[in-house]
Protein backbone atom coordinates (compact mmCIF):
# COMPACT_ATOMS: atom_id res chain seq x y z
CA UNK A 1 0.00 0.00 0.00
CA UNK A 2 1.50 3.52 -1.13
CA UNK A 3 1.51 5.67 1.55
CA UNK A 4 -0.94 8.28 -0.34
CA UNK A 5 -3.60 5.44 -0.73
CA UNK A 6 -7.18 5.30 1.12
CA UNK A 7 -6.73 2.78 3.47
CA UNK A 8 -9.57 -0.23 1.66
CA UNK A 9 -9.92 -2.84 4.71
CA UNK A 10 -11.30 -5.25 2.55
CA UNK A 11 -8.55 -5.52 0.13
CA UNK A 12 -6.38 -5.58 3.23
CA UNK A 13 -8.28 -8.74 4.38
CA UNK A 14 -7.73 -11.09 1.02
CA UNK A 15 -5.73 -13.58 1.69
CA UNK A 16 -5.67 -13.57 5.73
CA UNK A 17 -6.47 -16.14 8.01
CA UNK A 18 -8.80 -15.28 11.10
CA UNK A 19 -7.76 -15.75 14.68
CA UNK A 20 -10.13 -14.86 17.41
CA UNK A 21 -7.15 -16.73 19.93
CA UNK A 22 -4.54 -14.42 19.29
CA UNK A 23 -2.53 -15.05 22.96
CA UNK A 24 -2.48 -18.92 22.14
CA UNK A 25 -0.98 -18.32 18.36
CA UNK A 26 1.45 -16.00 19.55
CA UNK A 27 2.47 -18.83 22.82
CA UNK A 28 3.27 -21.30 19.79
CA UNK A 29 5.17 -18.66 17.80
CA UNK A 30 7.46 -17.71 20.76
CA UNK A 31 8.12 -21.04 21.89
CA UNK A 32 9.16 -22.22 18.25
CA UNK A 33 10.96 -18.69 16.97
CA UNK A 34 8.58 -18.27 14.46
CA UNK A 35 6.70 -14.92 12.58
CA UNK A 36 3.07 -14.73 12.96
CA UNK A 37 1.90 -13.88 9.25
CA UNK A 38 -0.89 -13.33 7.28
CA UNK A 39 -3.84 -13.32 10.36
CA UNK A 40 -6.85 -11.66 11.00
CA UNK A 41 -6.95 -10.70 14.16
CA UNK A 42 -10.22 -10.01 16.55
CA UNK A 43 -11.44 -10.10 20.21
CA UNK A 44 -10.12 -8.78 23.05
CA UNK A 45 -7.07 -9.32 25.48
CA UNK A 46 -5.53 -8.09 28.94
CA UNK A 47 -2.36 -8.15 30.11
CA UNK A 48 -1.18 -10.61 27.47
CA UNK A 49 2.36 -10.62 26.47
CA UNK A 50 3.38 -10.82 22.89
CA UNK A 51 6.92 -9.04 23.31
CA UNK A 52 9.40 -10.32 20.80
CA UNK A 53 7.28 -11.34 18.45
CA UNK A 54 7.05 -10.60 14.65
CA UNK A 55 4.04 -9.78 12.61
CA UNK A 56 4.06 -9.65 8.94
CA UNK A 57 1.02 -8.57 7.07
CA UNK A 58 -1.37 -8.73 10.11
CA UNK A 59 -4.70 -6.80 10.53
CA UNK A 60 -5.75 -6.53 13.84
CA UNK A 61 -9.46 -5.31 13.02
CA UNK A 62 -11.84 -4.20 16.06
CA UNK A 63 -9.37 -5.34 18.94
CA UNK A 64 -9.35 -4.30 22.25
CA UNK A 65 -5.73 -4.57 24.38
CA UNK A 66 -5.70 -3.46 27.83
CA UNK A 67 -2.38 -3.06 29.06
CA UNK A 68 -0.83 -5.96 26.85
CA UNK A 69 2.71 -5.88 25.88
CA UNK A 70 4.47 -5.41 21.97
CA UNK A 71 7.89 -4.65 23.67
CA UNK A 72 10.31 -5.53 20.69
CA UNK A 73 7.76 -6.66 18.36
CA UNK A 74 8.30 -6.01 14.68
CA UNK A 75 5.73 -5.00 12.48
CA UNK A 76 6.17 -5.20 8.69
CA UNK A 77 2.74 -4.20 6.26
CA UNK A 78 0.93 -4.19 9.66
CA UNK A 79 -2.82 -2.57 10.13
CA UNK A 80 -4.42 -1.41 13.35
CA UNK A 81 -7.87 -0.83 12.11
CA UNK A 82 -11.18 0.82 15.14
CA UNK A 83 -8.69 -0.84 17.30
CA UNK A 84 -7.79 -0.01 21.22
CA UNK A 85 -4.41 -0.01 22.14
CA UNK A 86 -4.17 2.23 24.87
CA UNK A 87 -1.53 1.93 27.43
CA UNK A 88 0.19 -0.72 25.85
CA UNK A 89 3.67 -1.15 25.44
CA UNK A 90 4.97 -0.86 22.17
CA UNK A 91 8.17 0.29 23.42
CA UNK A 92 11.63 -0.63 21.10
CA UNK A 93 9.36 -2.22 18.52
CA UNK A 94 9.58 -1.76 15.00
CA UNK A 95 7.04 -0.41 12.40
CA UNK A 96 7.60 -0.69 8.14
CA UNK A 97 4.79 -0.03 5.95
CA UNK A 98 2.31 -0.42 8.71
CA UNK A 99 -0.99 1.67 9.30
CA UNK A 100 -3.08 2.84 12.22
CA UNK A 101 -6.25 3.76 11.06
CA UNK A 102 -9.39 4.72 13.71
CA UNK A 103 -6.81 3.40 16.42
CA UNK A 104 -6.97 4.59 19.82
CA UNK A 105 -4.02 4.36 21.59
CA UNK A 106 -4.31 6.89 24.84
CA UNK A 107 -1.37 6.99 27.17
CA UNK A 108 0.63 3.81 24.58
CA UNK A 109 4.07 3.87 24.69
CA UNK A 110 6.19 3.78 21.81
CA UNK A 111 9.25 4.50 23.58
CA UNK A 112 12.47 4.52 21.25
CA UNK A 113 10.44 2.87 18.56
CA UNK A 114 11.47 3.31 14.62
CA UNK A 115 8.51 3.67 12.10
CA UNK A 116 9.41 4.08 8.34
CA UNK A 117 6.46 5.10 5.73
CA UNK A 118 4.38 3.91 8.25
CA UNK A 119 0.68 6.36 8.52
CA UNK A 120 -1.45 7.39 11.79
CA UNK A 121 -4.89 8.19 10.04
CA UNK A 122 -7.68 9.47 11.98
CA UNK A 123 -6.50 8.35 15.47
CA UNK A 124 -6.28 9.25 18.72
CA UNK A 125 -3.25 9.45 20.16
CA UNK A 126 -3.68 11.78 23.24
CA UNK A 127 -1.26 10.75 25.76
CA UNK A 128 0.94 8.55 23.83
CA UNK A 129 4.23 8.63 24.21
CA UNK A 130 6.47 8.85 20.96
CA UNK A 131 9.75 9.60 23.31
CA UNK A 132 13.09 8.59 22.22
CA UNK A 133 11.48 7.62 18.36
CA UNK A 134 12.93 7.68 14.63
CA UNK A 135 9.81 8.76 12.04
CA UNK A 136 11.14 7.94 8.05
CA UNK A 137 8.49 9.17 6.20
CA UNK A 138 5.51 8.62 8.07
CA UNK A 139 2.51 10.76 7.64
CA UNK A 140 0.02 12.01 10.48
CA UNK A 141 -3.15 12.67 9.34
CA UNK A 142 -6.13 13.81 11.25
CA UNK A 143 -5.13 12.38 14.66
CA UNK A 144 -5.04 13.66 17.96
CA UNK A 145 -1.57 13.56 19.67
CA UNK A 146 -2.82 15.97 22.71
CA UNK A 147 -0.79 15.88 25.62
CA UNK A 148 1.67 13.52 23.84
CA UNK A 149 5.30 13.39 23.97
CA UNK A 150 7.68 13.17 21.29
CA UNK A 151 10.61 14.32 23.15
CA UNK A 152 14.18 13.31 22.02
CA UNK A 153 12.17 12.28 18.81
CA UNK A 154 13.85 11.94 14.76
CA UNK A 155 11.64 13.09 11.93
CA UNK A 156 12.85 12.41 8.73
CA UNK A 157 10.61 14.35 5.84
CA UNK A 158 7.52 13.56 7.96
CA UNK A 159 4.13 14.72 6.24
CA UNK A 160 1.60 16.47 8.74
CA UNK A 161 -2.01 16.66 7.95
CA UNK A 162 -4.73 18.63 10.08
CA UNK A 163 -3.54 16.63 13.14
CA UNK A 164 -4.17 18.21 16.68
CA UNK A 165 -0.81 19.21 18.69
CA UNK A 166 -2.28 21.04 22.29
CA UNK A 167 0.30 20.70 24.63
CA UNK A 168 2.42 18.65 22.95
CA UNK A 169 6.23 17.68 24.05
CA UNK A 170 8.78 18.39 21.41
CA UNK A 171 11.46 18.78 24.31
CA UNK A 172 14.94 18.53 22.23
CA UNK A 173 13.12 17.21 18.48
CA UNK A 174 14.11 19.16 15.90
CA UNK A 175 11.40 20.35 13.63
CA UNK A 176 13.23 22.30 10.49
CA UNK A 177 11.24 21.56 7.82
CA UNK A 178 8.09 20.20 9.01
CA UNK A 179 4.98 22.14 7.62
CA UNK A 180 2.39 22.70 10.49
CA UNK A 181 0.40 25.06 8.35
CA UNK A 182 -3.03 22.58 8.58
CA UNK A 183 -2.35 21.90 11.97
CA UNK A 184 -3.26 22.93 15.87
CA UNK A 185 -0.51 24.08 17.80
CA UNK A 186 -0.96 25.03 21.28
CA UNK A 187 0.69 24.98 24.45
CA UNK A 188 3.93 23.08 23.13
CA UNK A 189 6.64 21.47 25.51
CA UNK A 190 10.09 22.83 24.07
CA UNK A 191 13.27 23.95 25.90
CA UNK A 192 14.28 27.47 27.27
CA UNK A 193 15.37 28.65 23.76
CA UNK A 194 12.59 27.06 21.78
CA UNK A 195 15.14 26.16 19.38
CA UNK A 196 13.21 23.02 18.89
CA UNK A 197 11.05 25.35 16.47
CA UNK A 198 14.12 27.14 14.00
CA UNK A 199 13.22 26.52 10.98
CA UNK A 200 9.43 24.65 11.03
CA UNK A 201 6.86 25.92 8.57
CA UNK A 202 3.78 27.21 10.48
CA UNK A 203 0.87 30.12 9.59
CA UNK A 204 0.39 33.71 10.36
CA UNK A 205 -2.04 32.47 12.71
CA UNK A 206 0.04 29.52 14.53
CA UNK A 207 2.70 32.27 14.92
CA UNK A 208 0.58 34.47 16.98
CA UNK A 209 0.02 31.28 19.02
CA UNK A 210 3.10 30.54 19.53
CA UNK A 211 4.49 34.12 20.65
CA UNK A 212 1.92 33.68 23.22
CA UNK A 213 4.33 31.29 24.72
CA UNK A 214 6.94 33.77 25.50
CA UNK A 215 4.66 36.53 26.54
CA UNK A 216 4.99 38.27 23.41
CA UNK A 217 1.85 40.90 22.56
CA UNK A 218 1.39 40.81 18.93
CA UNK A 219 -0.79 43.31 17.22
Amino acid sequence: MRMNDKFDVEQFRRGLRPVRNLAAEAAKAQSEGDELCCLRVSGSYAEADFSGLDFDRVLFENCRFTKCSFNGCSFHTAAFADSDISNCDFGEARFIGCIFHGAKGVGTAFTGSRFEKTRFDSCGMSYANFGRCRMVKCRLDASDFSDASFSETEFREPALRESVFVRTDFFRTPLRGIDFTTCRLEGLTLSETASELRGAVVGAGQAIELAKMFGLIVR
